[in-house]
């Protein structure tokens, strides 16, 4: 096991600097022009939209403004001028190191689940433990084609109603409707703090730019409020501490005991899990509703279907 991974130093040129400046000015010159334009509107509830290009006009922006973005630029060309010769940050002998360790063909490099640590683990090995937590058939099922394209029609028929019964603003409706997307994908990292000699891995689907997120993320807008409010709501580790750290505890009477749920998001009951959130959203008051069909609380706990990327076979399969 490695505790870190020595990567290459990257040099800055003047091109990229610059490219990096311009993310900075255009934040600038969208805090100036919206605190001078307070009259234009923010129609949806959530604050969710898609994602913008709008770079204000510099006629738009105040002669300050202007003056200090010019005033950087030349800092960056100042500054590069006399800039000393940068050399790498890693000797020859680590970057040769480094580099074997990349053309390394029969071994996946990935982080531990936990401490921090980096995995290097033979791909063999990986490919038969993530495909034997799939082939438990009560939680996963392999399907016969790509449902991309359905939940895309699902999506777009909810936010046209609710575009039409006034529940979703038009940015809304912009944001649940994604353009581009890729298809989620499973890994699984290693448990080194388990069994020494099997240790299982723990497998995540990364849907980090799904057609089902943004739907979740306009969803989770909604449950947020009653999942803090329940009784049995517990943050972190430290809201743990802070309750129990004020109890009186007989060390003759009690006994502190944990717990470790195995799988536990495979095992949620999804039917129940829909039900009490049916439940909920309609017994408690709430100043701002969701799209009203099942669906929109279905979809992104349902419908997440990802592909499957066997390594060592450098193969895709859904």
């Amino acid at each position: 096991m490695l505790v870190f991974l020595l990567s290459p130093h990257t040099l800055m040129t003047t091109s990229t600097l610059r490219l990096s400046s311009s993310g900075f000015y255009r934040t600038v010159r969208l805090k100036h022009f919206f605190s001078v334009n307070e009259s234009i509107p923010v129609p949806n509830i959530t604050g969710l939209h898609g994602p913008s290009s709008f770079f204000p006009p510099a006629a738009s922006v105040s002669k300050d403004i202007l003056t200090f973005e010019n005033a950087i630029l030349t800092e960056v060309d100042l500054l590069f001028k006399n800039l000393p010769y940068s050399r790498l940050n890693l000797s020859k002998t680590e970057h040769m190191a480094l580099k074997s360790l990349q053309n390394l063909s029969d071994v996946v490099i990935k982080p531990a689940d936990k401490g921090g640590g980096i995995v290097l683990l033979n791909k063999t090995d990986y490919d038969h433990e993530l495909s034997r937590q799939l082939l438990n058939t009560s939680h996963y099922r392999k399907l016969a084609s790509d449902p991309t394209n359905l939940i895309r029609k699902i999506i777009q028929t909810l936010s046209n109603s609710g575009l039409d019964e006034g529940l979703v603003s038009p940015k809304e409706h912009s944001f649940l409707n994604k353009a581009d997307f890729t298809t989620p994908a499973i890994y699984i990292l290693r448990k080194i703090h388990k069994n020494p000699i099997n240790r299982p891995g723990r497998p995540i689907v990364s849907g980090c730019n799904s057609i089902l997120k943004p739907l979740a993320q306009y969803v989770d807008f909604f449950l947020k409020p009653f999942v803090t409010k329940n009784p049995s709501h517990i943050r972190d580790s430290t809201s743990v501490i802070n309750c129990i750290e004020g109890f009186p505890f007989d060390s003759n009477a009690c006994l502190l005991v944990t717990m470790d749920i195995e799988s536990l998001y495979t095992n949620i009951p999804q039917d129940a899990a829909l039900q009490i959130i049916f439940d909920t959203l309609e017994s408690r008051h709430c100043p701002h509703r969701p799209i009203s069909s099942p669906n929109a609380l279905k979809l992104p706990l349902t419908k997440t279907s990802f592909c499957l990327r066997l390594i060592s076979l450098n193969k895709l399969r859904v």
